[in-house]
């Protein structure tokens, strides 16, 4: 599986989506499958750069037969597995956070802690 390390700065979460999402293009997803990867590899970094600790964000990504598997790490705790559970949106539609794991939860087939990150597994629908 191919793995980016990059510096834990908001500069580099296009980067990534754009390395993940030709991935799946080149690997036959479709245009609408390919915007959900984007979406929740700019989510699951975004979140791991600004909540996570140590310099660098670790994403591991590969595709089995039609399931695109992400691992997500930063050294950081990460989010409880209450928090996982009972991801929701925020009372506020004003609110500026408290989005990312209800976003992830949507997008993603499958959203699991795993010993040192987050793994998540999007399933090819097209």
């Amino acid at each position: 599986m191919p793995e980016i390390a990059l510096p834990r700065q908001f500069d580099q979460i296009a980067r990534v989506c754009d390395l993940v999402e030709a991935y799946a293009e080149t690997h036959g997803w479709s245009a609408s499958d390919v915007v959900r990867v984007g979406l929740v590899v700019g989510e699951a970094v975004g979140n791991a750069v600004e909540h996570g600790s140590g310099p660098k964000v670790y994403v591991r990504y590969g595709i089995l037969e039609k399931h695109l598997h992400l691992r997500i790490s930063d050294h950081g705790e990460g989010p409880s597995p209450e928090m996982l559970r009972g991801a929701s949106l925020p009372d506020s539609p004003w609110a500026t956070e408290g989005r990312g794991l209800y976003i992830l939860s949507q997008l993603a087939d499958e959203v699991a802690l795993a010993d040192g990150g987050l793994d998540l597994v999007l399933h090819r629908r097209e």
